[in-house]
């Protein structure tokens, strides 16, 4: 007898949301259904989505080496020169003079310390003349590269509550700092972040230098 007609003669009872179907056909007295072969291949029922195991605490989580930027980065060594003896240069007068140079990363640097002594005094000896007076701020690698290579040098002007000037004796970094900060402005408004390469450098210290014409031009 047609499932139809079973339903219609209440025989047959629908369990809670369980749908009969017209192929099928129901035994008397059962509600056991049996059901004729499927045409086409079968599809197999889906499968509940895997729940994702919680995570677990106390694990460290890795950065990209690209982001590690203590391992990977690069510290931006720079010296300006600011005059000779009681002449002054500026920006204005286009007589300011700026050098640079890219520390190497922790990897490669002497003993693992990119800002250490080494480090400093190669510096110093490739990109400052002999008989210049450097003035500089309180960091110890900086001093003790001063000492051993026999540069004249004032007390360090030392940061203390963001001051770049030393009360006593006058003398400031704020050559330094405001050039720094001139230099990774440039980058960031030509790229929209910071990115500073040799190659980078190279050119902005050309700029300052020997200066050029259109928006590159740094004064």
């Amino acid at each position: 007898m047609a499932t139809t007609k079973l339903v219609r003669k209440q025989i047959l009872k629908r369990l809670p949301a369980r749908t009969v179907y017209n192929t099928q056909q129901v035994q008397k007295g059962s509600f056991k259904l049996k059901s004729k072969p499927m045409k086409g291949p079968m599809k197999r029922p889906m499968k509940k989505p895997m729940k994702r195991a919680p995570p677990r605490k106390n694990v460290a989580i890795r950065k990209r080496p690209a982001a590690n930027l203590k391992s990977n980065g690069r510290w931006l060594w720079i010296a300006v020169l600011v005059g000779n003896k009681s002449d002054v240069y500026t920006h204005q007068d286009l007589r300011k003079r700026v050098t640079y140079k890219l520390l190497p990363r922790k990897a490669d640097a002497h003993n693992g310390e990119p800002r250490g002594l080494e480090e400093i005094k190669e510096a110093l000896v490739s990109r400052v003349r002999k008989k210049s007076m450097v003035v500089s701020d309180g960091w110890t690698s900086t001093r003790s590269a001063l000492g051993k290579l026999g540069f004249e040098s004032p007390p360090a002007v030392v940061h203390e509550g963001n001051q770049y000037r030393d009360k006593k004796t006058g003398f400031h970094t704020n050559d330094v700092e405001s050039e720094n900060a001139r230099a990774k402005g440039w980058s960031r408004k030509r790229y929209g972040h910071l990115h500073l390469s040799e190659a980078e450098m190279d050119e902005y210290v050309f700029y300052v230098n020997v200066g050029g014409a259109g928006p590159g031009r740094v004064q």
